[in-house]
C-alpha cells in the first residue's frame, strides 16, 4: 500500500472519499443471479496490485490501454488500476458496432488491451489495428500466450508514478452520431470537476444505500465519490431487451438512493408504469443522459418517485455534465413551451460552468475575441466553458481546432455542435443538432422545435424532421412513427391534422410521411433518432 505521504493525485482522486471506509462495499454485482461484493479496501488493494503488475509487465505511464470488460468488479479494478499507474484507459462503447469500434481502436494507437477473452478474436479480424500492442490481458479466461488479470496482479510492489492535473487521465470515444467517433482526452482536472459536480447533485449516501449503475459511462463517478455501486445483471450491449420486472426487482430488494439509467431504460420503465403503476419509495435521484427524453417519459418517471427527483442532464463526452433540470420543472412549466415549438429546456448551468450562445459559423474560431455572442432568446450555437471541458481530441488536430475556442483569461469554450438559446432566467433551450437543421430557400427549420409541436398528437409516438435536397435549398420532410399503423383513411386525416397544427405555429411543411417501422436509432443508447439515415431513406424512395 502507498504510505499516506506518498499518495499520488490519482490515488487521492479515486480513494480520497472511500479510504476511511475500507470495509464498505464499493461494488455489488451478480453472476448468474448470485450476489458478489468488492469492498473499498479490496478495490484499493487490487487496483494497486494491478498498477504495479502492469508496470512490471512493461506498460508505462501515458501508455494507452483499450478496456473491453463487462460492467462489474473487474471493470472498476481495471479503471482504478490503470489510473493509479498513470496509464490512460481507452473506452470504446461496443454499441458503436464492430467496424466503428475497430476504427476507434486504430485511432487511439494503443499499447495494451485488457478485455474479455472473446475480444482477442478481433486481432485476427484487423491485425493492423493491434500492431502496437505490447501486452494483452484477459479478465475472464486464461488463453495460451496471453496474461490473465489475476496473474498480472501478483507483481511485486513498485513506486507508482506521479501525474499533474493537466495530464490525460482517460480517452473516451464519442457516439459518432453526426460523424466519425472521436477520442476525447479527459484530464485529471476534468475528472475532478466532474466528480465535484456530481457530489453536489447526489448528496449523501447513507450506510445501507446503493447507487444503481445501469449507465456504464458513469461507473467511475459513484465509486470515486466513496459510494456503493450496484451493477445489475443485464445485457448492457442490448438494453432494449432488458426485462423491466427484472430491473424493478433490484429496487425492491436494495435501498437504491440513486440510479443512473440509460434513456432506453427510462422509456421502458415509463411504458411499464403506464400499465402497472409502481412507486420507488426509497429512490431520491434518477439520472439519465446520452439522448433527449420525451416529456411523456419525464412525467411517468416523476410518478415513479414520490420522494425523489428525475433529472435529465445535458452534456457530451467532451463536457460531462453541463446543465441539469428537474422533471417537475419540465412538467409544470417548460413542457407547455416545448409543445409551442420553443425547443426543449435542458436546464441551468452546473457548478463552475458557463454557457453562451454564439452566432453559428462553419469555420474554426481561433480566439474568444472573434465570437459573436447572441442575446437571450436568439438561437445560435451552444458553447460551454468549465473545469469539466476536455482540452482536445486525441490525434485530431483539425477537429480540435473546430471544437475548441481559447479564452482570453485561460480555459476553453467547447462548441457543442448543437443549436439553442438562453432564456431570461438563464436556462438553456435545445433546438437540435447543427447538422440536422433544415435550410430551405425561405427559412431555417430547427428539428427539435418542430417535433415538439407534432409529438403532442395522440397518434404520434415520435417524429423526425429532415431535409431533402441541396443545402440551402432543402425541402422539409416530416416523418412520423405512429403508435399503430394508420389505415388509408387515417393516414390522410392524420397528415392533414399535422399540417394544420404546424400552420397554427406559422410553420409550413407540405410533406408528411408515415415511416413503416420504428425509427432507426443510435446503437449506443437506442434513443437518438438517426435523422441523416431517414433523410437518405426519403431521398431514395420519394420524389421530393
Amino acid at each position: 500500500m502507498n504510505h499516506p505521504s506518498q499518495r499520488s493525485l490519482p490515488y487521492e482522486l479515486l480513494f480520497g472519499a472511500g479510504f476511511s471506509a475500507s470495509q464498505k462495499p464499493a461494488v455489488i454485482s451478480f453472476r448468474r443471479g448470485k450476489e458478489q461484493q468488492l469492498t473499498f479496501g479490496q478495490l484499493e488493494q487490487q487496483a494497486q496490485q494491478l498498477a504495479q503488475g502492469l508496470m512490471k509487465a512493461g506498460l508505462r505511464p501515458r501508455h494507452r490501454v483499450l478496456v473491453l470488460t463487462t460492467p462489474g468488479p473487474d471493470l472498476f479494478v481495471v479503471l482504478f488500476g490503470l489510473l493509479l499507474g498513470g496509464m490512460v484507459p481507452v473506452l470504446v462503447d461496443p454499441g458503436l458496432g464492430l467496424q466503428r469500434m475497430l476504427d476507434c481502436t486504430r485511432d487511439a494507437q494503443i499499447q495494451g488491451v485488457i478485455s474479455v477473452w472473446r475480444a482477442w478474436l478481433l486481432r485476427w479480424l484487423r491485425p493492423g489495428v493491434f500492431k502496437g500492442v505490447r501486452l494483452w490481458i484477459t479478465t475472464d479466461r486464461r488463453l495460451p500466450g496471453l496474461h490473465s488479470l489475476r496473474d498480472v496482479m501478483r507483481g511485486e510492489p513498485v513506486q507508482l508514478p506521479k501525474v499533474t492535473p493537466d495530464d490525460t487521465a482517460l480517452i473516451a470515444f464519442t457516439s459518432g452520431s453526426t460523424g466519425p467517433p472521436k477520442g476525447v482526452e479527459l484530464t485529471y482536472r476534468n475528472l475532478q470537476g466532474m466528480f465535484e459536480a456530481f457530489r453536489v447533485l447526489l448528496g449523501k449516501q447513507e450506510p445501507d444505500e446503493v447507487d444503481m449503475i445501469a449507465l456504464p459511462a458513469l461507473s467511475l463517478i459513484s465509486a470515486a465519490l466513496g459510494r456503493t455501486c450496484l451493477v445489475p445483471e443485464i445485457d448492457f450491449a442490448h438494453l432494449s431487451t432488458v426485462d423491466v420486472e427484472h430491473l424493478l426487482a433490484y429496487f425492491r430488494h436494495y435501498s437504491i438512493c440513486t440510479a443512473f439509467l440509460s434513456p432506453i431504460l427510462c422509456s421502458k420503465l415509463a411504458e411499464h408504469a403506464r400499465q402497472h403503476p409502481v412507486r420507488l419509495e426509497r429512490t431520491r435521484v434518477i439520472l439519465t443522459g446520452g439522448a433527449p427524453i420525451p416529456n411523456s417519459v419525464s412525467l411517468m418517471m416523476t410518478k415513479l418517485l414520490p420522494n425523489g427527483e428525475f433529472y435529465t442532464p445535458y452534456g457530451a463526452t467532451e463536457v460531462l455534465p453541463a446543465t441539469i433540470i428537474r422533471a417537475r420543472e419540465i412538467i409544470e412549466e417548460t413542457a407547455a413551451l416545448t409543445a409551442q415549438g420553443k425547443g426543449v429546456c435542458v436546464g441551468r448551468p452546473l457548478l463552475q460552468t458557463e454557457i453562451c450562445i454564439m452566432r453559428p459559423v462553419d469555420e474554426p474560431v481561433p480566439s474568444e475575441q472573434e465570437i459573436q455572442f447572441q442575446p437571450p432568446g436568439e438561437i445560435g450555437e451552444i458553447i460551454i466553458s468549465g473545469i469539466q471541458v476536455s482540452p482536445r481530441y486525441f490525434g485530431k488536430e483539425r477537429e480540435t481546432q473546430m471544437a475548441k475556442i481559447p479564452r482570453t483569461n485561460g480555459g476553453l469554450w467547447h462548441r457543442m455542435g448543437d443549436l439553442g438559446y438562453l432564456d431570461e432566467q438563464g436556462r438553456l433551450w435545445f433546438c437540435g443538432r447543427k447538422k440536422h437543421q433544415v435550410r430551405s430557400s425561405v427559412r431555417t427549420y430547427y428539428p427539435v422545435c418542430v417535433e415538439g409541436i407534432v409529438n403532442t398528437l395522440p397518434f404520434v409516438r415520435c417524429s423526425a424532421l429532415v431535409g431533402v435536397g441541396p443545402h440551402g435549398d432543402q425541402n422539409p420532410v416530416l416523418l412520423i412513427e405512429p403508435f399503430a399503423p394508420p389505415s388509408a383513411a387515417q393516414r390522410k386525416t392524420w397528415q392533414q391534422q399535422i399540417i394544420d397544427l404546424l400552420h397554427q405555429h406559422d410553420i409550413t411543411i407540405k410533406h408528411v410521411i408515415f415511416y413503416p417501422k420504428a425509427f432507426p436509432t443510435d446503437r449506443r443508447h437506442n434513443s437518438k433518432i438517426e435523422r441523416l439515415d431517414l433523410a437518405r431513406w426519403v431521398a431514395k424512395r420519394w420524389s421530393i
